[in-house]
């Protein structure tokens, strides 16, 4: 029996002439060309470098080989771009009384040959992991010298202007994040700094990006309020108000923002209390940049 395994790491990929129906497509002829059952297993959006246990599509493939079968790939870097993590799946298959075959290059009627060029396929997919890396944090630090979106999410204290697609920063949770780490300076909980923030309707930073992106898309493709809830914490809790503190002690930027937004024109007054570590703590407590908390 023929077990197939495609893969796929990114939707750009998917495009480049690897889809997973081309994929899917090229194992079928071959096993009805070999004239035996085929049976496919896929990862989309797996890297090739992750070891099997972290890719169910391969875990599910290799545990299905049986004595004679073939675990199928179309080439040798659908199956790893790591020479280790190649190496630990012949193993396993081989110890299941299988082999591993591409169709690009065929079953190779010499075994000694047939190992060296795998070993050179191996090597070789190794390479372009590393060169995909080094042209992917280059493009990376390009973006965020454009003040460019990097990822699912802006960084802390920032928002994405959506329509000239650059970051700028994000005044409202800056001021947030300032009150909430004024309140953990005065010995407040995390529980407790988080029921006041959500009492002043404060939401995390993930909602606060989705909410925006859904204001200026509209009914966008594949933005329900379904997709959204899985992609962020709706409401604080101490958790995220430990990892509130914690970021923005660690991140100096983001605390020079707070203390220049602190100095600028019509927040002297509203941060100057947020500054000052001899306020006491029923004035800092009960002041607020848009209302009043009562914390009774």
């Amino acid at each position: 029996m023929i077990v197939g395994y495609i893969r796929v790491s990114t939707d750009e990929q998917a495009n480049s002439g690897l889809s997973l129906e081309y994929q899917r497509s090229e194992i079928e002829k071959w096993a009805a060309a070999k004239g035996q059952e085929c049976v496919i297993f896929e990862d989309a959006g797996f890297s090739g470098s992750l070891p099997i246990d972290r890719r169910p599509g391969l875990q599910s493939a290799v545990s299905s080989v049986r004595k004679g079968d073939t675990l199928l790939v179309v080439k040798r870097d659908r199956l790893a771009r790591d020479p280790i993590v190649s190496g630990g799946i012949e193993y396993l298959v081989s110890k299941s009384g299988g082999k591993v075959v591409t169709i690009e290059d065929g079953e190779s009627p010499d075994e000694l040959t047939g190992n060296i060029m795998k070993l050179v396929k191996d090597m070789v997919a190794m390479v372009e992991l590393h060169s995909i890396r080094m042209r992917t944090r280059a493009a990376m630090s390009a973006k965020k010298a454009r003040k460019e979106l990097c990822g699912r999410l802006p960084p802390l204290g920032y928002k994405l202007n959506f329509e000239t697609k650059k970051l700028e920063p994000d005044y409202d949770e800056l001021r947030m994040i300032a009150y909430a780490m004024r309140l953990w300076d005065l010995g407040y909980k995390p529980q407790r700094i988080a029921k006041i923030l959500n009492d002043r309707g404060e939401i995390t930073h993930a909602e606060r990006h989705f909410r925006r992106l859904r204001e200026y898309s509209g009914d966008a493709p594949g933005l329900t309020p379904e997709s959204i809830e899985k992609s962020c914490d709706f409401g604080m809790d101490s958790n995220y108000v430990r990892k509130l503190i914690f970021k923005t002690r660690r991140n100096k930027s983001l605390r020079d923002m707070i203390n220049a937004l602190s100095r600028g024109a019509g927040d002297t007054e509203e941060f100057e209390l947020l500054a000052n570590s001899s306020a006491k703590k029923e004035s800092a407590v009960n002041f607020v940049c848009d209302g009043s908390v009562n914390d009774e």
